[in-house]
């Protein structure tokens, strides 16, 4: 951007020279291979178009005198819509520092750094004295460490805070008032949350929005009902942006038979694994997020209208579970009953749902009836559980289905009856040897383009995609 005469007229300058050498390349008569002349010309055009929309913004700011009002009060896009706002005022670097009592080279130093080190407070004191007005109320600006304890009260941590909207994953001094490049981080947490960034930035309460729908958690022992809310928006907004650059992709009728979904994939893929069930689930038209923040809850589908997202946590390189997850969600979604469901635990029990989905998920994974799959299992066992790992393996084998989706189903059934052998399930399970997160981060990007969204919204989108938590 183009903040002052000086760097006008280079601009101006730099155009002219740009003509010359395009004149030149054009009239060379150099032994030069003419598709090499072109590209050089194009690039040189791209760079001149360029200089040109400086140009005519900084025309256009100065010469029509827009200052952008909404965007300072509401603290948006602060270090260029202030400035703009310098600019609209036809005010020089050396008369805006008088007239906010500091030198020229101050003002020269804060919008070479888009005013980076400068406090919240001071930034407000600059947009009273651009508008003019005592009448811009701010209120008092509390320190970071009062900000993020309010945050805290309300389920959303300073981990979470600095991993998904931090862009630089410093948020600033904890027992100082928050500085400009701190603005982009409470920016983006206002956006999600659907505060006021002043709300956020002053002593004012906050408070978590209602979901679109009402959502009834079943939660385990332990689990906070606040940091589940909380992260429930927070995961229904990534819902909202993957679905809002998705609906290019076609729906397609859902089938309802989970033996019958076993075999489409088999049919089409070759054998059953998590990069072919993520390649089937897309093609029906439902995208798949995958997220790696701790805790929460381990699986959730969202309606969109007539379109659903489905979103995924796990930390394990286990693939029987990341399928099962995944599929377990699909049947909530074929019941078309709940606009929005929470898997706290994949494998709750004490639901109706809960089971029926469970039920499904492993009909799917195995392609032949789960329940007198376990029953086989527990009768090769004798109903001696020291028996039952060598029985799962047997019947595996006897029926051609995956151990460690066989492993699972066995210990969710005997989970119900009181019986404890998830250790023998998870001795039984198969490690994908690719990171879980970037298969299913490979097919996103694959099916959409980031760069539709709008800036913060890409912003926030990217950094859920950033995967940094060890896998067990």
């Amino acid at each position: 951007m183009i903040t002052n005469e000086y760097q006008y007229k280079i601009s101006k300058a730099k155009i002219k020279k740009f003509q010359k050498l395009i004149n030149e390349l054009s009239d060379s008569k150099e032994d030069i291979d003419p598709r090499l002349i072109k590209a050089q010309i194009e690039a040189i055009k791209s760079q001149i178009n360029d200089i040109e929309e400086e140009i005519f913004e900084y025309d256009d700011i100065k010469n029509n005198r827009r200052v952008p009002i909404d965007d300072l009060l509401n603290f948006k896009g602060i270090p260029v819509s202030l400035i703009k706002a310098r600019i609209g005022l036809n005010l020089t670097q050396k008369e805006f520092g008088e007239l906010l009592g500091v030198k020229e080279q101050q003002i020269q130093r804060w919008e070479s750094t888009e005013y980076a080190s400068v406090s919240i407070s001071r930034v407000h004191e600059i947009i009273g004295t651009i508008l003019k007005s005592n009448d811009i109320v701010l209120g008092n600006v509390i320190p970071l460490n009062k900000i993020l304890s309010k945050l805290s009260k309300i389920g959303i941590n300073e981990d979470f805070i600095i991993n998904r909207f931090s862009t630089n994953r410093d948020i600033g001094e904890k027992g100082k008032e928050p500085i400009i490049s701190n603005i982009d981080t409470l920016a983006n947490l206002s956006k999600v949350y659907n505060w006021q960034l002043l709300d956020l930035l002053t002593g004012t309460q906050l408070k978590l929005g209602n979901l679109p729908q009402n959502v009834i958690y079943k939660l385990p022992r332990g689990r906070k009902q606040k940091e589940v809310h909380a992260y429930t928006i927070y995961a229904h907004y990534l819902a909202l942006l993957v679905d809002s650059i998705t609906k290019n992709i076609p729906l397609q009728e859902l089938s309802e038979d989970p033996y019958e979904i076993h075999k489409l994939i088999v049919e089409q893929y070759s054998k059953l694994s998590l990069e072919n069930c993520i390649h089937y689930v897309w093609n029906l038209g439902i995208p798949i997020i995958a997220l790696d923040d701790p805790g929460v809850f381990n699986g959730a589908c969202f309606r969109m209208g007539e379109r659903y997202v489905i979103i995924l946590k796990q930390k394990t390189r286990f693939e029987a579970r990341w399928m099962f997850d995944l599929f377990h969600e699909l049947c909530h979604i074929i019941s078309g009953k709940e606009k929005i469901h929470i898997s706290v635990d994949s494998f709750e029990f004490s639901n109706k749902e809960e089971r029926r989905a469970s039920n499904f998920s492993a009909a799917v994974l195995l392609g032949k009836n789960p329940q007198d799959l376990a029953k086989k299992c527990v009768t090769k066992a004798k109903g001696n559980i020291r028996l039952i790992k060598n029985a799962i393996k047997r019947v595996a084998q006897e029926e051609s289905v995956r151990i460690d989706v066989l492993a699972n189903y066995v210990a969710f059934r005997l989970a119900q009856e009181g019986q404890n052998i998830w250790g023998i399930a998870q001795n039984l399970q198969e490690e994908l040897k690719q990171n879980p997160y970037m298969i299913f981060k490979k097919e996103l990007l694959k099916n959409t383009n980031l760069k539709n969204l709008s800036q913060p919204d890409f912003n926030i989108l990217q950094r859920a995609l950033e995967y940094g938590r060890e896998l067990k």
